[in-house]
């Protein structure tokens, strides 16, 4: 039998349960304040942002440096 690798993206969990959180809000199952809501999908959003800024800056260093090491 095989071993099976399972990978979970949390951020798309992340985003998964901001959009229940809004739809269970709309539905009325939740008794959330939109402040409350408007607040997680602020942080998710700095989340990103600060991960796809370190993302390029990382990549462009790794960029730089394999060029010169290869001389």
């Amino acid at each position: 039998m095989k071993n099976r690798e399972i990978s979970i993206d949390i951020f798309s969990v992340l985003n998964s349960a901001g959009w229940l959180l809004t739809i269970a809000n709309i539905a009325g199952i939740t008794q959330l304040s939109w402040l409350a809501i408007l607040n997680y999908w602020l942080a998710l959003f700095g989340i990103a942002l600060t991960m796809g800024i370190s993302y390029s800056i990382i990549g462009l260093l790794v960029h730089k440096g394999g060029n010169n090491s290869a001389q």
